[in-house]
């Protein structure tokens, strides 16, 4: 699973997955993302009782104090960025990016500038 996709299944799950574990390549976006509405359940799953020496478990905090530093680093979903392409747009909105630009323009009068985001970002959040 990539370093990325761990990142989101933490964020967004909650979930902390090992370095060198592996994903379905259906469960990713571009080989590299998890897809943003991929349902995981792990009620299923059965739980052991585990026991980790020293080492381990220092590669294990580091592994996701790893994770967490990426996570503040790392460059954020930003749909004024013009990088953006029709498939991202898909992904995260379920609109191509030319629908986006058209319910903008419809909307964006009607929509204050606030100090913290930019109007784009909160036609996407809606």
């Amino acid at each position: 699973m990539p370093k990325s996709a761990r990142l989101d299944l933490l964020i967004t799950h909650l979930m902390y997955a090992p370095n060198g574990v592996r994903c379905c390549s259906s469960h990713l976006f571009n080989h590299n993302r998890l897809l943003p509405d991929v349902e995981i359940t792990m009620g299923n799953r059965q739980q052991l009782v585990s026991s980790l020496s020293s080492s381990e478990m220092i590669d294990l905090v580091t592994d996701l104090l790893s994770l967490l530093h990426e996570a503040v680093t790392s460059a954020r979903l930003d749909f004024p960025d013009p990088s953006l392409n029709d498939e991202d747009y898909l992904t995260w909105t379920g609109w191509t990016k030319a629908q986006f630009d058209n319910m903008f323009h419809i909307i964006s009068p009607y929509l204050r500038s606030p100090s913290n985001r930019h109007t784009r970002n909160a036609l996407a959040m809606f």
